[in-house]
């Protein structure tokens, strides 16, 4: 008589074999037991880095994702670890084949392979020298001269190579998060709060004149000098629909559906431009928050993590992570799918957090409240007791 089958073992020694010769493509791990906790699913795909190839891991739970880019190595390590314990189900694309696997505890697992003819179409590794050009920034463009991103023939100019990285990093996040969220009809208006030097600001203009509809983008600047600055470079490029004004963000009234993005708001301006988000119900928000002052001081740890924060960089870390934490808590609870993950590459700048929110058409009312829950109990165990975010009579407000 043979020995059953190890249909597991399988599916991971294909994982394995797709990415010695590079056919790997994706994995999702689905089915979850009560040891994932709140992770509902896991996919893994192969991302390619400044830093090299990477393999990108998402949790996704009810409200939110996370990810993270390890080493492939890593990645398999826990897709090893993962399946058969906390996931029963997973899902191998290759460039060959397609592998279903559904495990049972008291039974081999059901294994089925689908040659590449037979195999649903299947997304491709993320690199960026190998996108579509339509998802690509025009850097011949004249507004990227006038923001001397690039020279008078349209070669990117030295030493603005890692800024056109981030540029068209921000580009391709608003890309997909636009294709997830409920828009409105007619013009579609974008504010990004703390715009600086416009780079970003700049970038979303380009991004949402490309639907064909309608556009309004402004970017709001406290420096008058700098918003007067790109403001005459919008006119002289001939960018229709895009203004700037000088301002603060907490004194920033926008239109009902307006979407916000806010990269580098430093300390409470994050707080103030998720506000400015939450009372105009915008249907989209990118925020990448910078130095966190509020929290810090405040920071009262529970006894038992007393040792961990024995020093001022694990005080700060801390800070950071907790203040990120209860703002991705408040899109949460104010009906939003929030993903919080890495921006750019931490060779750039250690603050390279982005927070996503798409707002759903029909939040979960459960799900909000479960959100306002679990951010009181964190502020309660680690003694915070302003949050300016959390404070606002906006998260006062049930969606």
């Amino acid at each position: 008589m043979s020995a059953p089958r190890d249909t597991r073992k399988e599916l991971l020694d294909g994982l394995g074999k797709s990415a010695a010769d590079g056919s790997f493509l994706r994995l999702v791990l689905g089915k979850p037991t009560e040891t994932a906790g709140a992770v509902k699913r896991v996919t893994i795909r192969p991302v390619v880095l400044k830093a090299g190839l990477r393999w990108q891991v998402t949790r996704r739970t009810e409200r939110q994702e996370t990810m993270e880019n390890p080493a492939p190595e890593v990645a398999q390590a826990l897709a090893a670890e993962l399946l058969g314990t906390s996931f029963l189900s997973a899902l191998l694309e290759t460039k060959t084949a397609a592998w279903q696997l559904e495990l049972w505890p008291d039974r081999p697992g059901k294994l089925t392979r689908r040659t590449t003819a037979e195999a649903p179409e299947v997304v491709a590794p993320v690199s960026a020298h190998d996108r579509p050009k339509a998802n690509s920034l025009d850097f011949s463009a004249p507004w990227w001269r006038e923001l001397g991103v690039t020279d008078e023939r349209g070669q990117v100019r030295p030493g603005m190579a890692a800024k056109q990285g981030q540029i068209q990093k921000f580009a391709e996040l608003l890309r997909h998060d636009l294709a997830a969220a409920v828009l409105p009809e007619g013009t579609l208006r974008l504010a990004d709060l703390g715009s600086g030097k416009g780079y970003l600001t700049f970038a979303a203009w380009e991004v949402l004149a490309s639907a064909g509809r309608p556009v309004e983008v402004t970017g709001v600047e406290l420096r008058p000098e700098l918003a007067a600055a790109c403001a005459r470079a919008a006119q002289s490029a001939g960018c229709e629909g895009l203004r700037f004004a000088a301002g603060g963000i907490a004194d920033t009234p926008l239109a009902e559906g307006t979407m916000v993005t806010a990269l580098h708001a430093c300390d409470t301006a994050t707080d103030d431009a998720l506000v400015r988000a939450l009372a105009a119900t915008s249907p989209l928000i990118l925020a990448a928050p910078c130095c966190h002052r509020e929290v810090r001081p405040q920071l009262r740890p529970p006894s038992e993590l007393a040792g961990m924060l024995d020093h001022g960089i694990q005080c700060e870390r801390m800070s950071e992570s907790l203040t990120d934490a209860l703002r991705a808590l408040a899109l949460s609870a104010s009906g939003y799918r929030t993903r919080v993950f890495e921006f750019i590459s931490t060779e750039h700048t250690h603050k390279n957090v982005m927070i996503s929110g798409v707002r759903l058409e029909r939040p979960d009312a459960a799900l909000c409240a479960r959100s306002r829950e679990e951010a009181g109990q964190l502020r309660r165990r680690f003694g915070i007791v302003r949050q300016s975010l959390w404070d606002s009579p906006e998260l006062s407000q049930t969606p």
